[in-house]
């Protein structure tokens, strides 16, 4: 549970003990947090601060740019995109268990139809829920060592997640700039051909031109990226937010 009041003098979260925490002060603005007791967290970060504070970085990084070295310019906006997507990632599974906690329930047959198919998944994922004390929803996601059954990394996984579990459909987001979907998606990839790929990936559609015009890692195109991964985050953000009637 995690209270959102605002005070004059930061902003107020209760931990998982109960104690009340002050994050913030006048004048002083807090962009992470991590309270542990007993080795266990009592008090992280939610889901959108989380991304916050990685466009934060990302934004720091951009600047870099500016000493107009080119392959010190590629290097950084290959990196700054790896730490897009990974940001994307963590936010888009974080914001998928807050939902749960925040009162929004799960459709847990439509997931256990959609992503588990074998009894013995089943079995394993119900075995794990009896043993930590946890739900069958945060079980499908936090077991094998807290990778759990559904890859948010992966577009077609995200995107069925959210739908079948939540009813939210990506392409439904009211307001959201046109192409914008096609693009995270391309960013997806263009993350992994950098992790994976033996090519000098200053180039980033190498494969595709011709005939497709040649996309180069420079700073333009980075903040591009960026913007649109911040029109997607906050315009799902707000579709993910219970309503009170």
């Amino acid at each position: 549970m995690s209270c959102k009041a605002e005070q004059q003098r930061g902003k107020i979260r209760i931990g998982k003990n109960g104690t009340l925490f002050q994050i913030g002060d006048e004048g002083v603005e807090v962009a992470w947090y991590r309270v542990r007791e007993s080795g266990r967290d009592i008090l992280v970060p939610t889901a959108k601060e989380i991304w916050d504070f990685t466009i934060i970085k990302i934004d720091i990084l951009i600047e870099g740019c500016k000493l107009k070295d080119f392959l010190f310019e590629s290097t950084l906006v290959q990196q700054c995109l790896v730490m897009l997507v990974t940001g994307f990632e963590v936010y888009m599974k974080e914001r998928y268990l807050e939902m749960e906690s925040e009162g929004r329930e799960p459709n847990i047959e439509a997931l256990t139809k959609t992503f588990i198919k074998r009894q013995s998944v089943k079995e394993e994922i119900a075995d794990y829920s009896k043993v930590t004390g946890i739900s069958l929803f945060k079980s499908i996601l936090e077991l094998r060592r807290g990778k759990g059954l559904i890859n948010f990394q992966n577009w077609e996984e995200c995107k069925t997640a959210y739908n079948k579990g939540y009813g939210i459909k990506f392409g439904e987001i009211p307001d959201l700039k046109s192409g914008i979907l096609n693009n995270i998606q391309k960013y997806i990839e263009f993350r992994h051909k950098i992790i994976h790929s033996k090519d000098n990936m200053t180039m980033l559609n190498f494969d595709k031109v011709p005939p497709d015009e040649p996309i180069f890692a420079k700073k333009e195109f980075i903040e591009q990226v960026r913007d649109d991964f911040i029109e997607f985050g906050n315009k799902l953000h707000s579709v993910t937010i219970l309503t009170k009637s």
